[in-house]
């Protein structure tokens, strides 16, 4: 993990490090939950709460991909719209990394306009023949 003097804490240096490092930045919606899954553990604890989030707030869709450093990020559509503080909180309870939770608290707090993103490689294009 980077160092805290390497994160990016707003969102503007958060596209500018994307820009640097060839990422794409997804930024979450009112529908949308993004989990940050550092290990395995991590995954499961997901995996082990999504039939309650199910139940209680509904999800119309989850998608997983890969991060940059090949560590799981899941992305679920819920029913329902929920403020910032509820995404943050229900993210940090699923089992997203608690020092990316933190830090979109921060930018919350801080009314940065795009306080939930996630980096993610960008996909690789194949040329024509």
């Amino acid at each position: 993990m980077a160092s805290w003097d390497q994160i990016p804490i707003d969102s503007e240096s958060a596209f500018e490090l994307a820009r640097k490092e060839n990422l794409d930045v997804r930024v979450a919606d009112d529908y949308t939950l993004q989990l940050d899954c550092d290990d395995e553990t991590s995954v499961n604890q997901f995996h082990c709460y999504e039939p309650r989030l199910r139940a209680h707030f509904g999800i119309k869709e989850i998608t997983e991909t890969k991060s940059r450093h090949q560590n799981t990020h899941i992305y679920l559509t819920l029913d329902n719209p929920m403020t910032v503080p509820e995404r943050i909180a229900l993210q940090a309870a699923l089992g997203s990394d608690p020092t990316r939770e933190f830090l979109s608290l921060k930018r919350w707090l801080s009314k940065d306009p795009n306080p939930i993103l996630l980096f993610e490689v960008k996909p690789v294009l194949k040329e024509s023949n």
